[in-house]
Parts: C-alpha cells; structure tokens; sequence
C-alpha cells in the first residue's frame, strides 16, 4: 500500500478515535457502538456494558492522540483488514489513563471500526476501583 493511502486510513483511524470519545461524551451510546467491530452473531451484551460502563467514566477529554502502528492489510478470521494502532491519552472520571486501540479498515467495503478497545477502564470501573488516584 502507498504512502498517501496509509495516510488516509491513519487519518479516518484518528477522527473514528475521536468521535468515539465525543459521542460518549454526548450520551450518544448507540452511536457509539455502532463504530465498534463485533463478530455477526455473538451475543451483543459486552457492548451494550461497554458503553454503559464508558458513558459513566465521562467527560473525556483527549490529551493526546497518535497513531503508532500501521500494519497494512492481512487476512483475519473476519476478512481481509489494515490495522492502525491508535495510542489515546485521555483525562476521564478515573483520573489520566492511557491506552492502545485498534482500528480496522476494511478494504472490500472501505469502512473503518475500533476493534481493540480500552476494556481495561471499563474493567477498572465496574470492579469499584475506579476513583481518581
């Protein structure tokens, strides 16, 4: 894949980052479950927690966000993808966290979803230790 293509992906990979974090922000939870990647016919509990879980860590706000990694397009277990390593810094309910998620690209449909997500906050959360340090 060419430069300018890796660019491009790397670019929709960060807004895609950023609008996640502003539709939690906004309450705006099916909208931001729609931009997560889930398997077609699993159970889809784990993201309806998610979102719960990360709409009460709000307001984020982005410290800084990059990309650090681009792995350019493999077959998985579920097609053909690019992966972007997108690394977030935000400042939440939790206090500042940071973490590494995915984005995936899907060249066949050209359509980009968040396939490693910060589990780990929602995790942090929901075990009652989510106070700020």
């Amino acid at each position: 894949m060419d430069a300018s293509k890796r660019e491009a992906i790397s670019a929709r990979a960060l807004t895609l980052i950023r609008s996640h974090f502003e539709f939690l922000n906004e309450g705006k939870l099916e909208a931001a479950r729609k931009q997560l990647f889930f398997p077609r016919g699993m159970a889809d509990e784990p993201l309806t927690v998610y979102a719960k879980t990360m709409s009460q860590l709000t307001p984020f706000q982005i410290l800084s966000i990059s990309v650090s990694r681009f792995e350019d397009v493999r077959q998985k277990k579920h097609g053909a993808v690019a992966t972007v390593w997108v690394n977030v810094v935000v400042s939440c309910s939790l206090g500042e966290r940071s973490a590494d998620l995915a984005v995936w690209w899907f060249p066949e449909s050209d359509e980009c979803q968040i396939s490693a997500r910060p589990s780990h906050w929602v995790l942090e959360k929901l075990s009652g230790n989510g106070t700020t340090p």
